[in-house]
């Protein structure tokens, strides 16, 4: 959610849920402590994020400005209804051309 993208760019070190749309993205920038939505593991994530490194919060921040930028998100969004609204062309469907 918002106050987690906002504790992210404060470079606040932070425990997000496996269930979260940004949580593969989060995982490969290394940027927050992942934590399936259980007791144990989210209790474990929090031991984790005590015991985490100095850099996590930077690494979420950096996450934030290189991957969360307006422009960043316009352009995906402008793609997705691009591909949407784009005439299927004969055969590029499945369909006999």
């Amino acid at each position: 959610g918002i106050a987690l993208v906002e504790n992210l760019a404060l470079g606040v070190p932070c425990l997000a849920s496996t269930a979260i749309h940004l949580a593969r993205s989060l995982a490969v920038a290394n940027g927050a402590i992942l934590a399936r939505p259980t007791e144990a593991d989210l209790a474990e994530g929090l031991r984790r994020l005590a015991a985490a490194d100095p850099g996590l919060g930077e690494r979420g921040r950096s996450f934030v400005r290189s991957s969360l930028r307006w422009s960043t998100g316009t352009a995906r969004f402008l793609e997705g209804v691009s591909a949407a609204i784009s005439p299927v062309r004969p055969g590029t469907d499945g369909s006999p051309g």
